[in-house]
């Protein structure tokens, strides 16, 4: 019986080993496959951007994380530049990623992590740098303020002050640069949330860049914004 129970534990244990080395060989192959993969959407991209006559830049230098969620310095995989409609365009691919611990019951741990992907898309103005203004949709302590305190940059239309917060320095500012056509354009879904500083208006979208064709997609209705800008 000892023999036995030696013999089978030793067969218990070439078991483990195998197991373990065939699930280390899965994770090899399914890791060498997802990077096949994303050499191959990065080619995609990179010759769609010859196509169009624009720029590809591959994790490019950009201070856009300080002003995206996470704000991962490393996180714009890649980015391409162009003219659209009579305006400078970039268009960039950026993550971030997030950790969380749970605690079991039987007071065992668990990490896991979570990316978060993003499209960006910034239009850049050839005009002087222009103050800093916003517009973000409200959430629920954002609209609990605003019915206690009142906002002071708000724009004068009730439907859209209570859907958007401007951010901005004054309300006259607010009002000149979100007018009444941009406004309608917010409360119809046409534009996005936006930020403009300096010379660059930022918007950015969750998803990522599978098919470049699908980049005027992103790019429209933050188009659209530029051109709404002050009217």
């Amino acid at each position: 019986m000892g023999a036995l129970g030696t013999g089978f534990a030793g067969l218990l244990g070439l078991f483990g080993l195998l197991v373990c080395g065939g699930l280390v060989a899965l994770v090899v192959v399914l890791a060498v496959r997802s990077s096949r993969r994303e050499r191959a959407r990065l080619e995609r991209v990179r010759q769609w951007a010859v196509g169009q006559e624009w720029m590809y830049t591959p994790n490019p230098a950009t201070e856009w994380p300080a002003r995206l969620p996470g704000h991962n310095r490393r996180g714009v995989r890649f980015a391409v530049a162009g003219r659209a409609r009579g305006h400078h365009v970039h268009v960039g691919a950026y993550f971030y990623g997030e950790s969380s611990t749970t605690t079991g019951a039987d007071g065992t741990s668990f990490r896991s992590s979570t990316t978060h992907t993003f499209v960006v898309v910034a239009v850049r103005f050839p005009q002087p740098p222009y103050q800093p203004i916003g517009v973000q949709p409200r959430g629920g302590l954002s609209k609990m303020g605003r019915a206690l305190f009142g906002d002071e940059r708000s724009v004068g239309l009730e439907q859209f002050d209570r859907q958007f917060r401007v951010t901005a320095s004054d309300a006259a500012y607010a009002r000149r640069m979100v007018g009444p056509a941009l406004v309608q354009a917010h409360l119809s879904g046409a534009v996005p949330a936006w930020e403009l500083y300096g010379n660059e208006l930022l918007a950015y979208f969750p998803g990522r860049i599978d098919e470049p064709e699908r980049i005027p997609r992103f790019t429209a209705p933050v188009l659209r914004v530029a051109e709404l800008l002050g009217r």
